[in-house]
């Protein structure tokens, strides 16, 4: 419980942190602005963002890279830093949420309706009842706590047993055999 407890703690406080991002080649004014205005990013001007990246200074950054003839978008970051992964995943959205404004603008200026992205709107709705979820949140924690009782009732006779040999004298007659 106690690990399962830290671990939501960490992970709730790097959510809050801000992840630090740079941009390189070339990305569009717009899409620099969305980012610096967006909360969770914080803006760092890098001349070398591939070191950087490595050195830890930044968590992940954007470039614009040729691919087949046609821009891309790519995003660099390092999978096996959490901080990154979580760096990446707030870039996405800032370059959706780009995308977005991009076939907006083009609907208006072509005169058709910005509803035909989206015809119509999705909600969710948990219609389970406090006492299932209730149930849902034991059965998480309970095979956790099951495991975390078996390891802890097996040290205490572990350590008797070490020990109780040493006081009876036994211990060196058990390692000749």
């Amino acid at each position: 419980v106690f690990t399962t407890q830290l671990l939501s703690t960490g992970q709730a406080r790097l959510k809050e942190e801000k992840s630090r991002v740079a941009f390189q080649g070339g990305v569009p004014p717009e899409l620099v602005s969305l980012a610096r205005n967006e909360e969770k990013l914080r803006m760092v001007e890098s001349k070398y963002p591939g070191k950087d990246l490595q050195n830890g200074k930044i968590h992940g950054y954007c470039a614009l890279e040729k691919l087949q003839n046609e821009d891309a978008l790519t995003i660099y970051y390092d999978g096996a830093l959490e901080r990154s992964r979580l760096a990446e995943h707030r870039m996405v959205q800032v370059i959706e949420k780009y995308k977005k404004q991009i076939v907006e603008n083009n609907l208006r200026q072509a005169g058709l309706d910005v509803k035909l992205l989206e015809p119509f709107a999705t909600n969710s709705v948990n219609t389970a009842a406090p006492i299932r979820m209730g149930s849902m949140i034991l059965g998480l924690l309970l095979p956790l706590m099951l495991v975390v009782t078996l390891m802890l009732g097996a040290l205490y006779p572990a350590i008797d047993l070490t020990a109780g040999e040493k006081e009876r004298g036994t211990l060196e007659t058990i390692l000749t055999v």
